[in-house]
Parts: structure tokens; sequence; C-alpha cells
């Protein structure tokens, strides 16, 4: 649940970077937010915690590859299009990140040698691209640039109260907003709002310059982890 819902932050974080800082990444338009996304998922520096998300997050694509069409498929994978040739190419990105942590990942795809060789050229590619397009913005050229920050609000909606405080208690928004904050100098301060929303969704709005994250969104993730572990522990019953 957590993995899947920092990647849907990131995501949609992805989306309003492209906007507030003016970027015009080479490239179709879903494909360069699945690439930013997954560089600002990855920790800058070694955390086997944030690992573990991340590979929560790929569990996430991997099953809404498999599951898109069905009828309880959450509505954020099938607007976002997850599918069969993306969740692979976010996965080889992954593997190209870091072989030595992700290469049971590699393993579980059938990847051989030289698909490994292949992602880590693809994901050096990627990085480059982006560390170029994203190092004016960063805060190591602009050490005296204030900026804007990102807050995270959680409406207070009684249906959701406790999935609301098991997301805040947890804190993994707001890590990875202080993150983002301390790396780039963004124009203007955005808002993180987990909210309700009557469907299971997220979004950047522009002109409000805010991300909503739908704690119908969450709880489907939630559910979806559920089921998966029944699904886990039912043939080792058997």
């Amino acid at each position: 649940m957590l993995g899947n819902t920092l990647a849907t932050f990131m995501t949609e974080l992805a989306r309003a970077l492209i906007a507030e800082l003016d970027l015009d990444p080479p490239g179709l338009a879903f494909e360069a937010v699945d690439e930013l996304a997954l560089l600002l998922l990855l920790p800058t520096e070694p955390d086997p915690s944030r690992d573990e998300l991340v590979r929560a997050a790929a569990e996430g694509w991997a099953m809404a590859a498999d599951r898109r069409g069905e009828p309880e498929e959450p509505v954020y994978w099938v607007m976002h299009g997850v599918d069969e040739q993306r969740f692979a190419r976010l996965a080889c990105l992954l593997v190209g990140s870091d072989p030595s942590s992700f290469g049971d990942l590699a393993e579980e795809l059938g990847f051989e040698a030289a698909d490994i060789d292949r992602c880590i050229e693809e994901y050096d590619r990627v990085l480059a691209s982006w560390t170029a397009l994203l190092e004016p913005h960063g805060r190591a050229k602009r050490r005296r640039a204030r900026g804007g920050t990102i807050r995270v609000v959680y409406d207070d909606v009684p249906a959701f109260r406790p999935l609301r405080d098991r997301l805040r208690s947890a804190g993994v928004l707001e890590a990875a907003a202080a993150e983002i904050v301390s790396t780039f100098v963004l124009p203007r301060t955005l808002t993180l709002r987990v909210t309700s929303c009557g469907e299971e969704n997220a979004g950047w709005m522009p002109p409000e310059r805010r991300i909503v994250l739908c704690y119908e969104l969450v709880r489907a993730f939630e559910r979806l982890a559920r089921d998966e572990a029944v699904a886990e522990v039912e043939p080792a019953q058997k």
C-alpha cells in the first residue's frame, strides 16, 4: 500500500515538476513522466526501507499489467495505461539503476546478462538526460534561492480516518516531499491533498498547483495487497 501510494505521488509530482519548472523532455509525454517519477522514487543514498517501497511499487505495476481490464482494477491504473510493455520498461530502468539490489527482480522477470547490461545503459542514458534538464533547478546551483515548499494535507473524512492515520504515521509522503524540496528550488509552493474523491484516482491540478491523492485509491492499493497476500498463503496451506 505504501509503496504504490508513494509511487502514485511521485508520478503526479513528476507532472507537476515538468509543468512548474517548464521542462521540455524529449520523447513521449507519458514516458517522460514515467522516467522522472522513477528517478524521484529511487533513494539518493543507500536506504533499505526505501528500496522495499520501490520494490513494492514495482510489484504493483506488475499486478496492474496482469489485471488490466478486470472489473475490480483501480480506475487510476486504467486511466494511466499501465500495461505489460510499460511495466517492462519501468522494471528495466529499475534493474538498471542498481542490478545488485534489484537482482531478484531481474531473475523473476527472466532477464539474461545481456538484458541487464542493456537496462544499465538505458538507465544511465535516462539519468544523464534528466540530470541535464534538472540541474539548473537544483539547490546545488541555487543555494541562496528560497523557493517554494510542498505542503502535505490530509482531509479529515470519517470513513477514512484509520487509513489517514496509517498514512500519516508512516510519514512516507512527508519524507518524499521534504526530499524534493531539499533537492530542487520550486518556483512556487505546491500542495499534496489526500482526500476523498468518490473514485479511485489521483491527479495534478495545474491551476491550483495541487496534487490530489484519493483515499479511495489508497484503499484499493490496500485491498490489492491483502488479496495478494491471501493468494500467496492459500497454495502453501493446500
